[in-house]
C-alpha cells in the first residue's frame, strides 16, 4: 500500500465530529496534521519519510514531544503515515479487539530474555530518581499485546496507575527515526503504537535525544505517570533490595581500597555517631580477606553492649568469617593478648576509640606489627583531629565520613519527591533512621540517640558537672539555628531569662565540645568586602536536621532554617569551605540620612580558585522578599558567580542580573549544579 497525498481538509470531510488543532512542518518539508474531537485524537504523516541526497535528519524530538504532550490529553492517539479511510476507520470504530482465545500464549514473555539497553537503564535511573528505588516494581519490561491477528508487539516498560495502563518507548533515533528507518518499519511502528491506544495503553516515546536532559526526563515522568506511586500496582521489575552501602560509604571504602594499595595500613574513620561506619567495616573485610584462607580477624570494643552488637554483626553480616572473626572488649584483651602470637591477627578493628584506656600506646604498639591491618574509628573530633592523627601520622590516613545526604536518602526511598523532602526535613539522614518505616520509630531512636549517646558523651568526657546547663545551651542552639549568635548573646539570655549565671568562657567551650562530637558546626563571618573574618556572631548549624528536630520534640518546623541548614551539609559534603557572608554598604533612611548597614549572605563557599555566593530563601514569590534576598548579592563587588536557592522543584535560570536561580531539587540532586 503507497502513502497517498493528503487533500485539502480529505480527513476532515470523512469525519465531521473533528477539527483541525494544529499542523507542523519538518525541515525536510514533510507535515503532521493534528485532529481531535474532544475524545480521541488522530495524527497524519505526509512525507515525513523523505529525505535529501546530502540532507542530513531533522530532530526526533519534533516528534516525540509534539505527540507525548497530546498523549495524556486524550482518551485514544493514533498516528498514520498517509490518509486511508478504511485504515483510519478501522481503529477509530473499534472500541475494543475480540481477542482470539489463545492471544496469551501468542504473547511470548521476553521480560527475562531481553538485553536491557543503555538507554532502559538510563529511563530506569531517571523513574527510580522520580519516585524511590524500590519503585522498579512497578515497571513491566517487555510487555507483550497483540492485535486482532494475533500479531505480537512488546513495550520496553509498562505501569499500572490509578489513572490506568501507561507505556514508555525509549527509542533509539537509528531504530525509529522515520527518515532513517524508512516508510515499511515506521508504518509498523504506528501499528504498535495504535494497537496500545486500542488496549486502553497511553504510549510515550523518549528518544536518545531526550535523554540527554535528566532532569526533563524527569519532570516528564512526573507529569505522564503521576506524582506519586499511590495507587500503582507492583508487578514489575523484581528488586532485590538487600543492604546496600550508601554512596559516601561506598566513597570511603574505595579511598580506603586504594590507599592501602599505596602501602596504607592504618585507617582512621571520622564520623558522628551513628553515621554507619560499622557497614564499612563489613564490606573493608570481606575485600581484605579475599584469597586470604588464614584471614585472621580482631575488633575490640569498648563495652558489653557494643560487643553483643558486633556479634550479632558478624554473625548476620559476615556469616563466611563466624570463627575468623573475635570479637572482644579492652579489658578483655589487655588480660589475654599474651595468649596469641603478634602475627596471629591480620586485621583489627578499634571501635569508638575514645573509649579505650591509654590509647595512644595501645595504637603506638599495634602500628609496629607490620603484617597487621589497623582500623580505627570513633565519633569525637577532638581526640580524633589531635591525639589520635599525631600517632597516625606518616604510617595511617583519615578518612571523614557523614550523614546520608539528600541525594542517598532519596535514592532508597520509596516516593516521590515531595514525600522525601518532607519527610528528610524531619527526620534528617542518619541511616538507621531511614531504616524504620513507622515515623514512632523514627522519632524514639532520634530522641534516644540524642539524649543517651551525644549528649551523655559530650557530657562524660568532658566531665561537665552542671547537665541542665549544656541540655539548655543545645536547645538555645537548636531555635536558631542560621541566627548569627555568641557566648556573650547567649550567657545574657541565661542572665535575663532563666536567672542563671552561665559564664562566656563555659559557654564557648561547652559549644565547643558540642562541635566536637560531630552534634554542630561552626560557620565562620566573613567580611566579603573587607576580606577578613569577623569574630564575633556566629552561625551555628546542626549535623543532621532529624537530631536538632528531635531535641525540640519535632516542634519549631521552621523550613527558611532547615532548608538553610540542610544547604550548608549537602556543600560540607561536597568538599567546600563555607562561611558566611556580610557586605558593608550605605543607604538613606526614611530621614534622607545616609547610614551604614550590614547586609548577609547566606553562604560564602570556596573550594581551591572558585568561590561561590549562595542565598537560601523558602519563598521568593514577594517584591519586597526578592529585595531582601538580593539586594545582598547586587552589592558584591565582584564576578564570583551568584546563587539563589528556593525551595521546589524549579529549573536552574538566569535572570536579567545574571544571578542563577534554582530549586532545591536540582541542588541536591546533581553534584555540579553549582556549575550551572
Amino acid at each position: 500500500m503507497a502513502e497517498s497525498a493528503i487533500k485539502e481538509d480529505e480527513f476532515l470531510i470523512q469525519h465531521e465530529d473533528f477539527t483541525l488543532k494544529e499542523e507542523v512542518t519538518y525541515p525536510n518539508g514533510g507535515t503532521s496534521r493534528f485532529y481531535e474531537n474532544g475524545v480521541d485524537m488522530v495524527i497524519i504523516d505526509n512525507n515525513i519519510c523523505d529525505v535529501g541526497e546530502n540532507e542530513a535528519v531533522f530532530s526526533y524530538m519534533l516528534i516525540t514531544d509534539k505527540q507525548n504532550h497530546y498523549m495524556h490529553q486524550y482518551r485514544r492517539v493514533f498516528r498514520f503515515l498517509g490518509y486511508f479511510g478504511v485504515e483510519v476507520d478501522k481503529y477509530l470504530n473499534s472500541q475494543e479487539f475480540s481477542m482470539l482465545p489463545d492471544y496469551t500464549l501468542r504473547v511470548n514473555d521476553r521480560s527475562e530474555q531481553a538485553d536491557v539497553s543503555p538507554l532502559e537503564l538510563r529511563f530506569e535511573q531517571n523513574f527510580s530518581n522520580v519516585y524511590g528505588m524500590n519503585a522498579l516494581k512497578y515497571l513491566s519490561r517487555e510487555y507483550g499485546i497483540c492485535d486482532e491477528q494475533g500479531n505480537s508487539f512488546f513495550l520496553d516498560y509498562l505501569v499500572n496507575t490509578p489513572k490506568g495502563k501507561v507505556a514508555v518507548e525509549e527509542n533509539g533515533v537509528n531504530y525509529h527515526h522515520p527518515q532513517i528507518i524508512g516508510k515499511d518499519r515506521y508504518k509498523n511502528q504506528l501499528r504498535k503504537q495504535n494497537t496500545c491506544a486500542l488496549w486502553g495503553i497511553k504510549l510515550f516515546r523518549f528518544s536518545t535525544e531526550d535523554c540527554a536532559f535528566d532532569n526533563r526526563i524527569e519532570d516528564d515522568i512526573k507529569e505522564y505517570f503521576g506524582n506519586n506511586t499511590k495507587g500503582f500496582i507492583a508487578d514489575g521489575l523484581k528488586v532485590e533490595r538487600k543492604v546496600e552501602l550508601y554512596e559516601h560509604q561506598t566513597l570511603s571504602l574505595e579511598e580506603i581500597q586504594s590507599r592501602r594499595n599505596n602501602g596504607i595500613k592504618a585507617f582512621l574513620v571520622v564520623l558522628p555517631t551513628a553515621a554507619g561506619k560499622s557497614r564499612i567495616v563489613e564490606e573493608d573485610i570481606k575485600v581484605f580477606a579475599q584469597n586470604k584462607p588464614d584471614f585472621k580477624g580482631l575488633i575490640l570494643v569498648p563495652g558489653v553492649n557494643t560487643l553483643s552488637d558486633w556479634q550479632a554483626r558478624v554473625k548476620d553480616s559476615l556469616p563466611e568469617f563466624e570463627g575468623k572473626i573475635d570479637v572482644c572488649t579492652y579489658a578483655y584483651m589487655a588480660k589475654h593478648y599474651m595468649e596469641k602470637s603478634s602475627d596471629y591477627y591480620k586485621y583489627l578493628v578499634v571501635d569508638e576509640v575514645q573509649f579505650m584506656p591509654r590509647f595512644e600506646e595501645v595504637l603506638n604498639s599495634l602500628l609496629r606489627i607490620s603484617n597487621i591491618d589497623v582500623y580505627v574509628t570513633g565519633s569525637n573530633s577532638k581526640f580524633l583531629s589531635s591525639d589520635i592523627v599525631t600517632e597516625f601520622r606518616g604510617r595511617g590516613d583519615e578518612i571523614r565520613i557523614y550523614p546520608l545526604s539528600f541525594a542517598e536518602f532519596y535514592a532508597a526511598y520509596d516516593g516521590d519527591y515531595d514525600d522525601a523532602w518532607e519527610e528528610y526535613m524531619i527526620y534528617g539522614g542518619l541511616p538507621q533512621v531511614a531504616q524504620f518505616s513507622v515515623e514512632r520509630q523514627k522519632a524514639e531512636y532520634l530522641k534516644n540517640i540524642f539524649t543517651n549517646v551525644y549528649i551523655k558523651d559530650v557530657v562524660e568526657r568532658n566531665r561537665i558537672q552542671n547537665v541542665d546547663e549544656i541540655g539548655t545551651l543545645v536547645d538555645i542552639l537548636a531555635s536558631a539555628i542560621g541566627a548569627p549568635t555568641n557566648p556573650t548573646k547567649i550567657s545574657n539570655t541565661f542572665r535575663s531569662e532563666r536567672g542563671i549565671n552561665y559564664s562566656n568562657k563555659t559557654i564557648s567551650n561547652h559549644i565547643d565540645y558540642l562541635a566536637e562530637a560531630f552534634l554542630i558546626s561552626k560557620a565562620d563571618r566573613y567580611d566579603i568586602k573587607g576580606r577578613k573574618y569577623v569574630g564575633a556572631n556566629l552561625k551555628y548549624y546542626f549535623s543532621d536536621v532529624g537530631l536538632r528536630n528531635a531535641r525540640l520534640n519535632f516542634r519549631q518546623q521552621e523550613p527558611t532554617h532547615i532548608m538553610e541548614n540542610i544547604v550548608y551539609n549537602e556543600l560540607l559534603v561536597r568538599g567546600y569551605n563555607v562561611d558566611v557572608g556580610i557586605v558593608d554598604v550605605f543607604a538613606k533612611n526614611s530621614e534622607g540620612k545616609r547610614v551604614h548597614k550590614q547586609l548577609e549572605v547566606d553562604f560564602v563557599v570556596n573550594q581551591g580558585s572558585q568561590r561561590y555566593y549562595i542565598q537560601v530563601a523558602y519563598d521568593m514569590t514577594s517584591e519586597e522578599k526578592q529585595t531582601q534576598e538580593l539586594n545582598s548579592l547586587r552589592n558584591i563587588p565582584d564576578s564570583f558567580k551568584k546563587i539563589v536557592i528556593v525551595n521546589g522543584t524549579k529549573k536552574p535560570w538566569r535572570n536579567e542580573e545574571g544571578f542563577v536561580i534554582m530549586g532545591m531539587k536540582y541542588f541536591l540532586l546533581n553534584e555540579d549544579s553549582l556549575e550551572f
